[in-house]
């Protein structure tokens, strides 16, 4: 069986990672309702965010690159996956075509424009204007640069650590679960 890890969650995670303080930001599923009661309609989109925070989310995007940023993380990804084919013995000219083909996927699907209004909710969604525009700051220093063009490869090289441990012990895993849904599982 042959695995391609998900390039959207990895992308995902990598652009929002490379947010400072992301963790600590308002959990967006429940941005406009109380942990209890999230909101269960569709998020607010871009229209529905207050305007100084859609410009600060914008000039935000601006000082990330965040075009430039989407395209590294899928180049990088990319390349992580084609290697594993590569690895498994493809012939060099598979690997060049599945490569192309991947790339023109991950190019219609994760588009900048297609992904910039959803990421202007999401942003808007977690942050105030100030807090967009202290982050902005701080990724126009020298130190906030190198952060952004090197969290692709982090990112990467980071989930393929994690997938490597659990593959590594991916039998004792089972081990470990099989009891437990055996116990749970309905009859059939």
């Amino acid at each position: 069986m042959i695995r391609i890890p998900l390039l959207p969650r990895l992308l995902a995670i990598g652009l929002l990672a490379s947010t400072p303080s992301f963790s600590d930001a308002q959990d967006v599923s429940t941005a406009g309702g109380t942990p209890e009661s999230p909101k269960e309609a569709t998020p607010p989109g871009p229209a529905d965010a207050d305007p100084e925070r859609i410009a600060a989310a914008e000039a935000l995007f601006d000082s990330m690159d965040m075009e430039t940023l989407l395209q590294d993380g899928i180049e990088q990804s990319l390349e992580t996956q084609v290697d594993q084919f590569r690895n498994m013995g493809l012939a060099e000219a598979g690997v060049a075509e599945l490569h192309d083909e991947m790339l023109a996927f991950m190019q219609e699907t994760m588009n900048w424009d297609s992904l910039k209004p959803e990421f202007i909710r999401i942003y808007t969604s977690a942050f105030t204007a100030q807090e967009m525009k202290d982050i902005a700051a701080f990724y126009a220093t020298p130190a906030g640069k190198k952060a952004i063009s090197l969290t692709p490869k982090l990112m990467t090289e980071g989930m393929l650590l994690g997938q490597r441990k659990v593959e590594a012990r991916q039998a004792e895993l089972q081990q470990r679960i099989a009891p437990i849904i055996q116990k749970h599982m309905a009859p059939r």
